[in-house]
């Protein structure tokens, strides 16, 4: 009768752990983009003069504690579909360069990653752990409040 006991608690807590895991790990999967580390990241958009950095958190977000990567544009996650569409001239030539993409953590940017792949663009990178690991490992950011 005890274990009977267990499992009426370690089912759902199961069921749970699963559905969490999928909602944190299934954007990835379907996103189509690259992941790669903010080394990684900070490497590519010093070097390349051709590299857009797309930061998909919220405008308070973007100059808030974690500050934001120097010159990225912030396109908020609830605005970038209608914001792709009215600047589709501007953002075109970048269509086959490096985008890569940044929010607190890295959620939105997968979300966001594949929004960006479904409107064209070739070579979307999220960038791992988002700010908070950017500026863990002391990289550098601007608009910090």
């Amino acid at each position: 009768m005890e274990a009977l006991a267990d499992t009426k608690y370690i089912t759902p807590l199961l069921i749970t752990l699963a559905v969490v895991l999928a909602i944190k790990l299934l954007p990835r999967f379907f996103s189509g983009a690259k992941y790669v580390t903010p080394e990684e990241a900070a490497k590519a958009i010093e070097g390349a003069g051709e590299a857009v950095v797309i930061d998909v958190r919220s405008e308070s977000e973007f100059v808030g504690s974690l500050g934001h990567i120097k010159g990225a544009i912030n396109l908020p996650l609830g605005d970038l579909g209608s914001r792709l569409q009215s600047l589709k001239e501007q953002l075109e030539p970048y269509k086959q360069e490096p985008v890569y993409v940044v929010c607190r953590t890295d959620n939105r940017s997968a979300i966001a990653a594949g929004t960006l792949k479904k409107s064209g663009f070739k070579d979307v990178r999220v960038v791992t752990g988002g700010m908070i690991r950017w500026t863990r490992e002391k990289r550098p950011a601007e608009g910090i409040s």
